[in-house]
């Protein structure tokens, strides 16, 4: 009856019983926020993410068991969540274990996967083992295959190179 109202607020836990999946959100101290929630509401929900954004619909209800001291209400998942990327081309996850990477490094074959791709790049992991490979670096004939989906030879430039506990190489390239 108020209108529209935004607000901002930290999602405090995901419980998945009972199905479906709910958001255990903190809700924003406001003298009224009781009562909207004994309606409700319609919400709009977006979460921002390191490398997007996650927006769908839902409806927001207060907890059936109340917090002593907090201000906490929950929302359901819906079947259907968008996402939205900041990114110049949509990324595509690979699953693991489908795909094969193999590059020349200074004379030497170094294996690994695919972890994603797009139109302007991928991500690969690579075995552990390369102590010269660094940001800027042109790799020639990057060979991928993406189980089945696609075949590709292709010159790439490294943008982002990271090191997992084990010593293997998360590779972000730009073709």
């Amino acid at each position: 009856s108020e209108g529209i109202r935004a607000t901002q607020s930290t999602l405090l836990r995901i419980e998945h019983k009972p199905k479906p999946p709910h958001g255990i959100l903190h809700q924003p101290e406001q003298a009224s926020w009781h009562r909207l929630l004994a309606e409700r509401p319609n919400a709009k929900i977006n979460f921002t993410l390191p490398n997007g954004r996650l927006s769908f619909s839902t409806h927001l209800k207060p907890l059936e068991t109340l917090v002593e001291g907090g201000f906490y209400c929950c929302f359901p998942f819906p079947a259907e969540i968008r996402k939205y990327q900041r990114r110049a081309s949509y990324r595509v996850s690979v699953v693991p274990g489908t795909s094969m990477a193999m590059v020349l490094i200074a004379d030497h074959r170094v294996g690994g996967e695919c972890l994603d791709f797009s139109i302007g790049g991928c991500r690969l992991i690579l075995q552990p083992g390369l102590h010269g490979l660094q940001e800027n670096t042109e790799l020639n004939n990057l060979v991928l295959d993406l189980g089945g989906l696609a075949n590709l030879t292709v010159n790439v430039r490294v943008c982002r190179i990271s090191t997992t506990k084990s010593g293997r190489l998360i590779v972000g390239a730009q073709y």
